[in-house]
């Protein structure tokens, strides 16, 4: 009896037992933590940030800098930058804002100087004039569509703001999160220690093997990331460059920058480019020409930057990634579209061993 105690434990663990526990772990954790996701959100992210930064705290700590002071110097110099970028971006926002308002009927006779041509041409075209009378259909109603896309974006604008639970939103993002993470990176190597001390020994080389694998995952994400988030940056500064875009810097570095966001970040740079081009200009050619330069770097971005330089890195088939987007998306909302990627790449490195030892047992 003891020896067959003895063997079994000094028997290999079975991976589909281990997972198949794992995973009904996770499904509860992640049930309980969505039910309170309103509480928790300041703690996941900062957790996460400290994740992500825990590699550049690890270079200055090994220059003889201790922990605390090194994760004080890299959370600063993050607060520094996005404290730079809001400092740069909400002035210029207001500003164009304020334009927009101030010479909203200059505005309407740039939409129908463009939208002449184009009524002209399918007059000629279907040989209705009845198409005339869309533009003065237009014109009619132009100030009445203004000025209820004005009184909505106002009426959420002061709702957001005197909301208590969306002011003790902004509160806990300001100073929960880089509190929570200036906490996590200085106790960082404790914490790894600990949840080590925790596996179960019988599982604990397999568990410590995939987390490896997991991160390694999430490191060629973000290489990856960084990579098509830098050439998005380039790409669509020169563009608005070329096409003679104001701002056209900031604008591509808004748009580039917020890439990792899939759909959202090419929606603010669209929305931003657009005004700009009306505030500014009275001809079609820029308002087509930024249409042409989104389309272009939208179909470039999708087929072959994200795809070879994140999809390859991270293992993942192109049409995976859209599912994941999609139905993660579907499920959570933006934070499931801001964290697809990411949580995609760790999908995968944890389904891999369980796909090979199925393989191993039963084909």
């Amino acid at each position: 009896m003891q020896k067959d105690l003895l063997q079994a434990s000094a028997s290999p663990p079975n991976p589909y037992k281990l997972w198949l526990v794992l995973a009904c772990i996770t499904a509860l954790l992640i049930y309980v933590f969505y039910q309170i996701s309103a509480i928790t959100f300041p703690f996941f992210a900062g957790l996460i940030g400290a994740y992500i930064f825990n590699k550049p705290v690890n270079a200055l700590e090994r220059v003889g800098i201790s922990r605390s002071i090194s994760a004080g110097v890299v959370i600063t110099c993050v607060l520094m930058f996005l404290g730079l970028l809001l400092l740069e971006a909400l002035p210029f926002l207001k500003d164009e804002f304020l334009k927009i308002l101030k010479s909203y009927p200059v505005l309407q006779e740039r939409f129908l100087t463009v939208l002449d041509p184009l009524m002209d041409f399918l007059s000629k075209l279907s040989g209705d004039k009845k198409n005339l009378d869309l533009k003065t259909q237009f014109a009619n109603s132009f100030g009445n569509i203004f000025q209820w896309i004005i009184k909505n974006l106002a009426s959420m604008l002061t709702q957001s703001l005197t909301s208590g639970l969306a002011i003790a939103n902004i509160i806990s993002m300001v100073f929960l999160i880089p509190l929570i993470m200036f906490y996590a990176l200085s106790e960082w190597p404790k914490i790894i220690s600990t949840l080590d001390n925790l596996l179960p020994k019988l599982y604990a080389p397999i568990i410590r093997h995939n987390i490896k694998n997991v991160d390694e995952k999430l490191g060629h994400y973000a290489r990856g990331q960084l990579i098509v988030s830098a050439l998005l940056i380039c790409l669509y500064s020169i563009a608005f460059l070329i096409i003679d875009l104001p701002h056209a810097l900031f604008t591509g570095f808004i748009t580039g920058f917020f890439s990792f966001i899939p759909y959202i970040g090419v929606f603010i740079g669209f929305i931003l480019a657009m005004t700009i081009a009306l505030s500014n200009f009275i001809d079609m050619y820029h308002l087509i020409a930024i249409m042409v330069i989104f389309g272009t770097f939208i179909l470039l971005d999708g087929y072959f930057l994200t795809p070879r330089l994140i999809g390859e890195r991270i293992g993942l088939h192109p049409a995976f990634l859209i599912f994941a987007l999609l139905a993660l998306g579907s499920w959570f909302g933006f934070l499931g579209i801001m964290f697809a990627l990411p949580l995609a790449a760790v999908i995968s490195a944890l389904l891999k061993p369980l796909v090979n030892w199925y393989k191993i047992n039963f084909t």
